[in-house]
């Protein structure tokens, strides 16, 4: 069954969740990921719409297992990878609006256990353009000249499907000491833009597409951290599983998606 819902309206959210009455959430809705947005616009979607549908879940006779996807952004920036007890201080409206999500997430952690899993970079065969994937390869698919900036931040890319996969594995384990769990969700080899960009264009290669690249054609965005990157560990502590899929994999099965 699929039923569209605005988060945001919490009288029909409460009466759909107990119609359904489900045994396990997966929370992935998120204004903002992709685009500008106001930070109003995401904290009404991101924090009142993720405070709607935990309430809605905890007034359940037996609640159920929640997983959110939080993000990495929540972290104030470092130029190394990231752990789960680093400072919680965003920069960006985005950030801003997940830390609080995260944070109201947290007060519903005694009545029912919820894992927050904070994503890094992900990628896959579903993005759209304006996001880096599917823009190099829409140019490369119209003969259009590819401008980017020089590449040189660090960011540690994970595939789409093992989200997914770890999403699962997380309901499958859940906390059991009635408080937020937390768990940073990365690769564990973080690379540089520029060598996520040649892998692309070697699988392009391969498929007769050889778009012109301009490295430095574009300025990095203000406010652009260089360094963006996971500490996994207490995930692969937790979990017992890092994401599995290379980058090499990931963007070959994303291409062909895409072309």
């Amino acid at each position: 069954m699929h039923v569209p819902m605005d988060l945001g309206d919490r009288v029909r959210l409460f009466a759909m969740v107990r119609e359904i009455e489900p045994i396990a959430v997966l929370h992935v809705a998120s204004a903002g990921v992709s685009g500008k947005a106001e930070l109003g616009e995401l904290m009404r979607t991101n924090v009142m719409g993720t405070d709607n549908l935990l309430a809605a879940a905890s007034a359940l006779p037996e609640a159920p297992a929640v997983v959110l996807a939080g993000s990495g952004y929540e972290y104030a920036p470092q130029s190394r990878n990231l752990t789960e007890n680093d400072p919680v201080f965003p920069v960006s409206p985005y950030g801003i609006s997940k830390a609080a999500a995260s944070f109201c997430a947290g007060t519903y952690a005694g009545h029912m256990p919820v894992t927050l899993l904070r994503l890094f970079n992900i990628y896959g065969p579903c993005e759209r353009e304006p996001r880096l994937l599917p823009y190099v390869v829409a140019c490369a698919k119209a003969g259009r000249a590819v401008e980017l900036t020089a590449c040189e931040q660090v960011r540690d890319f994970v595939f789409v499907k093992d989200i997914a996969g770890l999403f699962w594995r997380a309901l499958e384990c859940p906390p059991q000491n009635g408080s937020l769990r937390t768990l940073n969700v990365g690769s564990d080899s973080p690379v540089p833009l520029k060598r996520f960009v040649i892998v692309l264009l070697e699988v392009l290669h391969e498929k007769g597409l050889d778009p012109r690249v301009q490295f430095g054609a574009r300025p990095y965005r203000a406010g652009e951290p260089m360094y963006y990157a996971a500490n996994p560990r207490h995930l692969l502590e937790t979990l017992g599983e890092l994401p599995p899929t290379t980058l090499e994999e990931g963007i070959r099965e994303s291409v062909e998606a895409m072309i």
